[in-house]
């Protein structure tokens, strides 16, 4: 009887030590698989730059190293108006006078007004600006970060970005800016030779730009700032992206 007793004792004791066994394991794995999740984690990034300051490719390596989309502000408004103008996803009414097919209208022209005020290198109201910010950066692939090229373009426009991620729970918003003095800023615009470039065109676009992120800037001063000196080779600017990103 007294062997009988400890052996059943025995396999108890046995049950219960493999079952905390196995709950200290899974334990373990879940802290395992959260820390891994936070670390696949990619950056909530501002990338800044002048114009032909390479932020579209810089841009892109950081999207494709990171594994987190570019949101580029003036292809929002284009996929916003190539929607509207497609009848098969276009929303509101067709009907003639309609409220809701004059709404879409007025819509779709500020849309319109605010590209190229953008592809001019002009300040877009905040309104229009913001609201197509939101909905995209509400989409699926940006929730685990994203690289925003073209906004904020204010002060105002930041405050509402911060407000966004506060929402979400987001607290690490970097702020890289791809820099170098104007000289060197318009002999790269001049290189890309638009036809638009006419006498003085480059001058008042870089000067819009220095006026207009100055205060922008002052906002996200601070640790989360960023400045790199865009006049360096490509690798020398990822590298120095790299360092930023992975501290």
């Amino acid at each position: 009887m007294k062997m009988e007793l400890t052996s059943s004792f025995t396999k108890k004791e046995s049950k219960k030590l493999l079952g905390m066994l196995l709950v200290t394991v899974l334990s373990i794995f879940s802290l395992v698989t959260e820390a891994k999740a936070a670390e696949e984690t990619g950056p909530y990034l501002v990338l800044i730059g002048a114009p032909a300051s390479g932020k579209t490719s810089n841009s892109k390596y950081i999207s494709k190293q990171y594994d987190v989309p570019t949101v580029n502000v003036e292809k929002i408004l284009q996929d916003e108006i190539d929607k509207a103008s497609n009848p098969k996803t276009s929303g509101g009414s067709r009907k003639p006078g309609s409220r809701r097919a004059t709404a879409w209208s007025v819509r779709n022209e500020s849309m319109k007004t605010a590209l190229k005020k953008l592809e001019n290198g002009e300040l877009v109201n905040d309104e229009v600006i913001n609201s197509s910010v939101l909905s995209r950066l509400l989409q699926d692939d940006c929730k685990n970060g994203f690289v925003l090229d073209g906004y904020p373009g204010s002060v105002e426009q930041a405050v509402y970005l911060d407000g966004v991620l506060m929402t979400r729970g987001v607290d690490s918003l970097q702020v890289i800016v791809l820099d170098y003095s104007d000289e060197i800023a318009l002999e790269k615009m001049a290189k890309r030779g638009k036809a638009k470039d006419k006498s003085g065109f480059a001058e008042a676009r870089l000067a819009l730009y220095r006026s207009s992120i100055e205060p922008v800037l002052d906002y996200y001063q601070g640790d989360d700032l960023h400045i790199i000196d865009a006049s360096q080779d490509k690798p020398e600017v990822q590298a120095e992206i790299d360092k930023i990103l992975q501290r």
